[in-house]
This record gives C-alpha cells, sequence and structure tokens, in this order.
C-alpha cells in the first residue's frame, strides 16, 4: 500500500513541476512566435526595427523581450564572440543591425525582399542621424517564424563566415 502511495506522490510532483514547466515557456513560445511569425520576411524586419526607431536599441541585438531572433547558428557564434573577448570588443564591434555604436535618429527607409518561403533575402536602407546605409539580412523560416542567419554589408560580405573562421 506505501508503494502506491509514494509511487502517486512521485507521479503528482512531476506532473506539477511539468505544468509550471509549461507555464514558464508559454509566454518565451509565444513571443517567438509574435516576433518571428509576422507572416513575411518584411513584417519580422520591421518589427526587429521597432525598437531602434523609437531611439532604444536593445542591450543584446539578438535578442527581442528575451526571445532570440538570431538562428541558432548564427546566435551560438555571436555568444561565442562575446564569450572569447572576455568583456572586451570582439570581432563584432558594434551593432550590426544598425551598423552603429549608439542609435541616433534610426529610421528605416526602404525594405525590399527576395528569396522564397524558406530562405529570404532582405535588403534593410536605413538611417541613422546624418548616417544612412543598406545592410542585407539572410532570414531562415524555422518552427518559430522567420530568424536573422546572416547579416552582410559593403564591408563584411558574411558575419556569419567571418566569426565561424577567426574563433577559436
Amino acid at each position: 500500500m506505501k508503494a502506491k502511495t509514494k509511487t502517486k506522490t512521485m507521479l503528482r510532483r512531476r506532473l506539477t513541476v511539468f505544468a509550471l514547466a509549461l507555464a514558464t515557456l508559454s509566454p518565451l513560445a509565444a513571443r517567438a512566435q509574435e516576433i518571428g511569425d509576422t507572416g513575411s520576411p518584411e513584417g519580422f524586419v520591421r518589427e526587429v526595427y521597432k525598437p531602434y526607431e523609437r531611439r532604444a536599441a536593445p542591450r543584446d541585438f539578438t535578442l527581442r523581450d528575451g526571445v532570440p531572433i538570431f538562428s541558432k547558428r548564427f546566435r551560438a557564434l555571436v555568444l561565442k564572440d562575446r564569450a572569447q573577448a572576455g568583456g572586451e570588443i570582439g570581432l563584432i564591434e558594434g551593432d550590426p543591425l544598425c551598423q552603429c555604436q549608439d542609435v541616433v535618429t534610426f529610421r528605416v527607409t526602404k525594405v525590399h525582399v527576395g528569396g522564397d518561403d524558406r530562405i529570404a533575402l532582405v535588403d534593410v536602407s536605413y538611417r541613422n542621424g546624418g548616417d544612412s546605409g543598406t545592410l542585407k539580412l539572410v532570414l531562415a523560416n524555422g518552427d518559430y517564424g522567420w530568424l536573422i542567419d546572416d547579416i552582410t554589408t559593403a564591408d563584411v560580405p558574411s558575419y556569419r563566415t567571418i566569426l565561424k573562421s577567426q574563433l577559436r
């Protein structure tokens, strides 16, 4: 009889832990879906740049509200760069999404989307203060919608390739 009671108690504890874990993860999954699954690559890009346009550039450019906006493989390289830099400036010297150290008055001026329903190539033209430029985001469509899989600029043909080749 004691064994049955003990088994029921253990089962209840496991179910409680599982329910708590699910309740904790559900808002993150919902937010990830809200950010990444905006229906289109352009919608995703515009969502990514909203904080910049409000002059509130995120402290971690790979996240929005605690949810990754970079693919797992690209984010892993960025985090490895940070770890190896040990608090100093790593291979990525600023925020690659705005090509800046500081956001002054940032505006996305044009978004042009190419690609297909799995991989999108998005040209983003922007103005930040008196500076302007264009960069290309390579987006991958995954379980939670669109995620940034690479960034290219006139000076950096592929952030992901540079990080991959230069990190130990």
